[in-house]
């Protein structure tokens, strides 16, 4: 599983998505909504 360190290609969100992330990352517990950016990334890295 990457981080975001091991990353280096920037994402970018409207502010509409960021704000669907960051109710995500609230709903799952995380901190912040990087730990969501990253968790959906993996995510999709799995498939």
């Amino acid at each position: 599983m990457k981080s975001a360190q091991d990353r280096n290609i920037p994402v970018c969100f409207s502010s509409d998505n960021l704000n669907i992330i960051k109710e995500y990352a609230r709903t799952k517990g995380m901190i912040s909504y990087e730990q969501a950016v990253d968790e959906l990334i993996n995510n999709l890295d799995e498939e």
